[in-house]
């Protein structure tokens, strides 16, 4: 009977223990989760997050920019035209096996053209996390900082979104640019047959 009490006295201060080491780790992963600082307007950052989530879920928001400051054509002959990414490198390992050209396509860039890209009102509000947001991805990129460190600061995807885009030299006329260029081929095919339709009622008119 004792040798009972005994191990039921072991059993009850086991579960303590393991309760007491759960509760230490819990408050430990509260300390660990930091507030999100973000700059821009609110309906601006979820209108920028609904696209990232819905059209670049699985790629990250440097290799995105990348993709669009590196997008250049490749011209075959005079009415024929395709993009190419200028690295060969740009995806993200959890989207490596998905084709580089799936992150620049006319959906993707029509999507950036409307919804996503900062004006100079979300600039200026972006302006006071700038400088801060640079320098501590510089520290991180050479060691000085982890993001597990308290002195990190963690910032809304849709502001880092802005914040990396706006890098890119007239960005807005790069991605009017690349849209058009996509377009290329369809408008020439309409041309030609708008052009085939007035030849055919030019020579129905001559017949006539």
């Amino acid at each position: 009977m004792a040798d009972k009490d005994l191990r039921d006295d072991d059993s009850d201060e086991e579960e303590a223990k393991e309760g007491a080491e759960g509760e230490e780790n819990k408050e430990k992963k509260k300390k660990k989760k930091k507030d999100v600082v973000t700059a821009l307007d609110g309906r601006k950052a979820q209108n920028i997050m609904i696209v990232l989530n819905r059209r670049f879920k699985y790629i990250r928001i440097t290799d995105l920019v990348h993709a669009i400051a590196h997008t250049f054509p490749i011209y075959y002959d005079k009415s024929s035209i395709d993009l190419a990414l200028a690295s060969k490198s740009l995806l993200s390992p959890k989207n490596n096996t998905a084709d580089q050209n799936t992150i620049i396509n006319l959906e993707n860039v029509s999507a950036l053209l409307t919804n996503m890209l900062p004006n100079e009102e979300d600039m200026q509000s972006l302006a006071k996390i700038a400088e801060n947001y640079f320098g501590q991805k510089a520290k991180v990129k050479n060691g000085q900082m982890h993001k597990e460190d308290d002195a990190y600061v963690e910032y809304g995807m849709a502001d880092q979104f802005c914040l990396e885009i706006n890098q890119v030299k007239r960005v807005e006329q790069r991605l009017k640019w690349i849209e058009f260029n996509m377009k290329y081929k369809t408008i020439i095919a309409s041309i030609h047959e708008q052009l085939f339709q007035l030849q055919n009622a030019l020579s129905g008119v001559k017949s006539g």
